[in-house]
């Protein structure tokens, strides 16, 4: 590797004039400025273009390569996704361990106003640390992110406008590694909000998780796997637990023809049993009664591929995952 920080942004130099296609070469760019020559652009006939990587470019960074990717293209829309692909790898390869809490959620804010991370992220991105490099990370999408003083800088309002992200809408951020985060977005109904970018991309690595880490889920399972569904739940007094989770999961009860909710957390597992699109109430009761709510708790459920539930707790007075002893 020559390069020592990550890749955060590239772009396309072009030279020449006019509306045809035009000759350019391609750069990265990391987090310390370094520029980095990638790939060429050729013009082709009919005014298209073919983009080539560099062979030193490739034998110097073979490591950070998307995997089985073809080394030609066509189209731009074709280089961008083998660029965002090195730009998350190299996240990946700097990446470390120790991030504490894998579990965030994050308020969506007023238009202008400068979006200050979470209050359980701020002690890892202190004042004085300067500038830090995060990567954001929904379905097949990435967008590297500066952080200074504790606040979300460049490429945040991107995310937020492509996103549509507004008052009422909230952001759930979940990390295993140093800094990537992968997100999950909720709108005014506490309803997972879906883009056709939203999904689990198969074709990207990923390392193992670290094992010190305590989580009622952790973050992979959910970016491997992939779910069903996700939904939250604010806890309110006039609110019967077990009813709004049957409105929420009625569809899937039935789609799927479950005959249990099979819900871990950690270690520990409920299998609720399912009558009539109805839940055991005693079941049900005895799985609740373990998570110990206080008004206005949030509770993220989500339904893995594999048709397991996870559910992921937030206190209302931090924005952080509640560990449970148990767990």
């Amino acid at each position: 590797m020559v390069v020592s920080a990550p890749f955060v942004r590239w772009d396309i130099i072009t030279y020449g004039s006019g509306a045809c296609a035009r000759e350019g070469v391609c750069y990265l760019e990391t987090a310390a400025g370094e520029r980095v020559i990638c790939a060429i652009a050729i013009p082709c006939e009919g005014n298209h273009m073919r983009y080539v990587p560099v062979d030193s470019f490739v034998a110097d960074y073979r490591a950070l390569l998307p995997s089985g990717s073809t080394l030609e293209w066509n189209f731009r829309f074709q280089l961008a996704a083998w660029l965002d692909g090195i730009v998350y790898y190299s996240f990946l390869h700097y990446s470390e361990e120790g991030v504490g809490n894998c579990w965030h959620f994050l308020p969506g804010s007023l238009d202008g106003v400068a979006q200050r991370l979470p209050v359980g992220l701020r002690r890892q991105f202190l004042p004085s640390a300067g500038v830090t490099w995060i990567l954001v990370v929904h379905g097949y999408r990435i967008w590297p992110i500066d952080v200074i003083d504790q606040r979300f800088g460049g490429g945040w309002d991107e995310f937020r406008a492509v996103h549509e992200l507004r008052p009422g809408f909230m952001v759930i951020f979940a990390c295993e590694r140093k800094w990537i985060f992968h997100t999950i977005i909720l709108d005014q109904n506490d309803r997972e909000v879906r883009f056709h970018w939203s999904g689990v991309n198969m074709h990207r690595r990923q390392l193992h998780a670290p094992r010190a880490l305590r989580t009622s889920c952790l973050p992979s399972l959910v970016s491997h796997e992939g779910t069903v569904l996700k939904f939250g739940y604010l806890h309110l007094p006039v609110v019967q637990p077990r009813l709004e989770f049957e409105v929420r999961l009625r569809e899937a009860f039935r789609e799927f023809d479950l005959e249990e909710m099979v819900i871990r957390m950690g270690d520990c597992v409920w299998n609720v049993t399912i009558n009539d699109m109805r839940l055991d109430v005693q079941m049900f009761d005895q799985f609740f009664a373990a998570l110990d709510l206080s008004y206005l708790d949030f509770v993220l459920v989500l339904m893995l591929s594999t048709m397991e539930f996870r559910v992921v707790v937030f206190p209302i007075d931090y924005d952080v995952e509640r560990i449970y002893s148990w767990l």
